[in-house]
């Protein structure tokens, strides 16, 4: 089995709404997980588990009992049945019962979720049988290009706020074709550029943001 490590995780109450990462509040339950499996399933399976709640065979979510640690108070407890699901393009954590049934969701912080997606690609798909019922109550109306653009705002901001000049200098290279050294005019310009329809060059701007966190 699996695992990916120390990650915080922010599980819906039954039947409540699951929110994307920056929506999450202070007040959230958020859980300081040590360590929790991780599996690659179809993305046909993985877009159910996002949209309708419902079950997985018992026997399979028996295999995750105590699998799952979370840190309290310097005490390190345990989730009784828990897991995180990608197929290398999106991930989801899902909190289940003893029978299956899913009692809470919980999307990932983004450079978690930027790092499991790599992770996947190196896992062999597991085969799950989930039961659909009713459809989930969530947050997640942003749609890919506009997660796209997001992933490339915090990226930018944080080598802005760590005057990493160098960084940016080399993404404005990589998005316009043209080297400029003042970092005031291509950081505002790059920020100002993503307020427009996602081209290529944005495109590639994201995946060089992925694989920079891929060699970390």
């Amino acid at each position: 089995m699996n695992y990916y490590y120390d990650i915080i995780l922010n599980f819906n109450k039954e039947g409540k709404p699951y929110y994307n990462f920056y929506e999450w509040e202070k007040d959230d339950d958020l859980v300081k997980i040590k360590k929790i499996p991780i599996f690659r399933i179809e993305e046909k399976t993985l877009l159910n588990l996002f949209e309708y709640e419902g079950k997985l065979e018992s026997d399979w979510v028996s295999n995750l009992k105590d699998k799952t640690t979370f840190k309290i108070e310097n005490k390190i407890k345990t989730i009784s049945y828990a897991c995180i699901f990608t197929d290398t393009k999106s991930c989801i954590a899902l909190n289940f019962s003893q029978d299956g049934t899913i009692i809470g969701k919980s999307l990932l912080l983004l450079e978690d979720e930027l790092n499991l997606l790599e992770i996947g690609y190196s896992l062999k798909k597991e085969k799950i049988v989930f039961t659909r019922g009713v459809k989930s109550k969530n947050k997640n109306d942003l749609r890919q290009e506009e997660l796209i653009k997001l992933v490339i705002k915090k990226e930018l901001e944080k080598a802005y706020k760590e005057k990493n000049d160098n960084k940016l200098i080399y993404y404005h290279l990589e998005w316009f074709n043209s080297l400029n050294k003042d970092i005031e005019k291509i950081y505002h310009k790059m920020q100002d550029d993503l307020k427009n329809d996602l081209t290529d060059n944005v495109l590639k701007i994201y995946y060089l943001v992925r694989l920079s966190y891929n060699k970390i």
